[in-house]
């Protein structure tokens, strides 16, 4: 880790007015959903993906390479035969609330779903400065009864007002999976690559 560069928490809060543009966060989609897949496809869950836990390259060859850090709370979600691992509530809650799935606030078992839908919040944090659920009041019971209240009832238009329609598209998919379903991780990457058609850069 010391060999790596700044996070993008870090380099979000350089940014002017705490905001990444549109290629730069469908970029650092692109790259994330790979990192992701590859997490996924050892059989581990990640858990607690926020901008502190992803990291720039720290040299000229791989400054714009992305890396996931940080599997303190990572997870199998295969046995050891490969078979998914069955549902299951009444989990202690993990990972950073801000981005946690509401499943997460369920106390359900963590799946592939939660990554991705944690994911979605980081985009959308990256273009917006900031979430729905930045200003809460109360205690602390009262703030996570809010968090997940404003999670679950938020509609994706309202959400991602405002940004490109693949990311409406990507939270849509992501929050209609099933908990031991398989991602379309191709389907959810065409969609960054389209963005970056569109934008010249593709």
């Amino acid at each position: 880790m010391i060999l790596l560069g700044q996070n993008l928490k870090t380099l979000q809060n350089q940014c002017d007015g705490g905001k990444f543009s549109i290629k730069t966060v469908s970029l650092l989609g692109l790259q994330i959903l790979r990192r992701i897949e590859a997490i996924h496809n050892k059989g581990f869950v990640h858990r607690d993906l926020k901008p502190e836990n992803i990291v720039m390259g720290g040299n000229p060859n791989d400054e714009r390479t992305a890396y996931l850090i940080d599997f303190g709370l990572s997870e199998k979600f295969r046995d050891s035969k490969g078979k998914h691992l069955p549902f299951q509530k009444n989990q202690k809650m993990a990972g950073t609330l801000y981005y946690l799935s509401t499943y997460g606030h369920q106390g359900i078992r963590a799946s592939r779903r939660d990554d991705l839908i944690s994911l979605g919040y980081l985009l959308v944090h990256f273009l917006k400065g900031e979430l729905p659920w930045k200003e809460l009041s109360g205690n602390k019971q009262e703030k996570l009864m809010q968090l997940f209240h404003m999670k679950s009832v938020i509609n994706n238009d309202i959400l991602c007002k405002g940004l490109p329609t693949e990311f409406s598209e990507y939270m849509s998919y992501v929050l209609g999976l099933k908990f031991n379903q398989t991602p379309d991780y191709e389907f959810m990457k065409g969609l960054f690559k389209k963005l970056l058609e569109k934008l010249g850069t593709g």
